[in-house]
């Protein structure tokens, strides 16, 4: 905290500061870089209480990462109008959240070789009435700097049960329903309960259930609750595998059902040398470890057959169209017809 209201004085002292920051950090052989973003606000000129300050900085500091600022990144009134946008947004969001507003709409993963659908998974949608569709991407971020990720995970959960509901005389007796939790809820304690409370309900069984667990997320946690619910019969799938660094000796240890490629990589395969190398080697890994790899962003023929080839033995993408989704106004599942791998 700097008592002065001179913005030449504050830039001054936070760019020393960040000067000493962006100084190399060794540790044994290697050496770390940090890159750090500096957002300033002034009590009595942006706001009149240290709370709103505080906002107010963090809003600065949020733009000049956005940005790449390498200075100081003083709130203004351009500002000031974003961060009424997030507080309207906030509001929507937790009453979106409250009211089941957010739900799922269903890709079909299926057999690369023979086509056949063997998981619907699902992924985050929000039809707003005023809004209309709002990008996971924008209003994740809210959830999660708000806190409200939490809620809104398990929210989905309540809404992947009424789904399953209507799903099942549908689809074949071994398809299974894919979950991805978000980090805030895999990582509380109240996530292996949550999935107990979701089973004990009888309406998705253990051996219909899917969790996609995040690569960042995965390594985060005690094994003991990897181990605890691939007992209770769920199938495991790391997710965004190749976008991080994970631990292959738990990958090893964990009874892991699949690893799901980093979609970056997968729709880069043709064009990239180097993505091709890393699919090629996730996948031998995979099957080195008796887990199933899986491939997002299968868009086209000559992608599943690529994936085919290297080994990969699930994929979804463009390629088999949307066969499953949420009808929003009715909040029912419906199916549509999608395109069959195998022609």
């Amino acid at each position: 905290v700097l008592e002065t209201s001179c913005r030449d004085a504050i830039e001054e002292c936070v760019t020393r500061v960040c000067a000493i920051l962006r100084e190399p950090i060794e540790l044994g052989d290697a050496e770390f870089h940090l890159a750090p973003y500096a957002g300033a606000a002034i009590l009595g000129r942006d706001a009149t209480v240290p709370k709103l300050l505080l906002e107010h900085a963090h809003a600065s500091v949020t733009e000049a990462r956005r940005s790449g600022y390498a200075h100081v990144c003083f709130f203004s009134d351009t500002l000031k109008l974003r961060s009424l946008a997030r507080l309207d947004v906030i509001r929507e969001l937790r009453a979106a959240i409250a009211n089941q507003e957010i739900r799922l709409r269903y890709v079909g993963r299926h057999d690369l070789t023979t086509g056949r659908l063997v998981a619907l998974v699902g992924y985050l949608q929000w039809l707003d009435p005023m809004r209309g569709e709002i990008r996971p991407a924008d209003f994740l971020r809210v959830a999660e700097a708000t806190g409200l990720s939490t809620a809104l995970s398990r929210s989905i959960l309540a809404c992947l049960q009424e789904d399953f509901a209507r799903f099942k005389s549908q689809i074949e007796p071994d398809v299974r329903i894919s979950f991805g939790g978000l980090r805030h809820h895999v990582l509380s304690e109240s996530f292996l309960p949550d999935i107990n409370s979701l089973l004990a309900a009888g309406v998705v069984t253990p051996d219909r259930l899917e969790l996609r667990i995040a690569e960042r997320s995965y390594v985060a946690r005690d094994v003991e609750i990897w181990r605890s619910l691939a007992n209770l019969g769920i199938q495991l799938v790391v997710d965004e595998f190749g976008r991080q660094v994970s631990s292959l000796d738990l990958l090893a240890r964990v009874p892991l059902w699949g690893l799901q490629l980093d979609r970056s990589w997968v729709t880069a395969v043709h064009e990239d040398p180097v993505a091709r190398k890393v699919c090629g080697a996730v996948v031998n890994m995979a099957l080195g470890l008796c887990v199933t790899p899986i491939a997002t962003g299968i868009d086209n023929l000559e992608r599943r057959q690529l994936l085919a080839e290297l080994g990969c033995r699930q994929g979804l993408g463009d390629f088999y169209a949307i066969p499953y989704f949420t009808d929003s106004s009715t909040s029912t599942p419906a199916i549509a017809a999608g395109k069959n791998a195998a022609t």
